[in-house]
């Protein structure tokens, strides 16, 4: 469990910088009352300069492209694209632990059971959930 933790930890952190708050959207009206803020996935733009800023990304997109046979620019938008698809699954969980006080409060305990911050476990429990819901498929 502790590997997986790890695991975890550094894939959700390198993605928890993919996570906005948009304090005009209409998410923003109903989680007053939540203790933690709801995520939104940022655009598909943002994923784009995230990979043409990673010199160690690039080189392996160059090295994907070249293996498929397609230009850098398309599979940077291919990289980017599932990037997205695959953040916005994992807001939509993170989102649902959030708004779940049951679930919360059991993130809260492994939180503090494993002394990591709520918002460190709430990214680890939805990370773990979206890859267990992707291993049947």
């Amino acid at each position: 469990m502790k590997n997986y933790f790890i695991a975890s930890l550094i894939i959700s952190s390198t993605l928890f910088g993919c996570l906005e708050e948009n304090p005009n959207s209409e998410v923003t009206q109903v989680q007053t009352e939540l203790e933690f803020p709801l995520r939104e996935v940022k655009t598909l733009n943002f994923y784009v300069d995230q990979i043409k800023g990673d010199t160690v990304w690039m080189k392996t997109i160059s090295e994907k492209a070249s293996k498929a046979g397609v230009s850098i620019e398309e599979m940077i938008k291919i990289d980017a694209e599932y990037i997205e698809f695959q953040e916005a699954e994992i807001v939509k969980i993170e989102n649902q632990i959030i708004t779940d006080k049951k679930w919360l409060d059991m993130v809260k305990q492994k939180a503090t059971e494993q002394n990591v911050t709520v918002e460190e476990m709430i990214r680890a429990d939805a990370y773990y959930i979206y890859q267990k819901n992707n291993e049947a498929k």
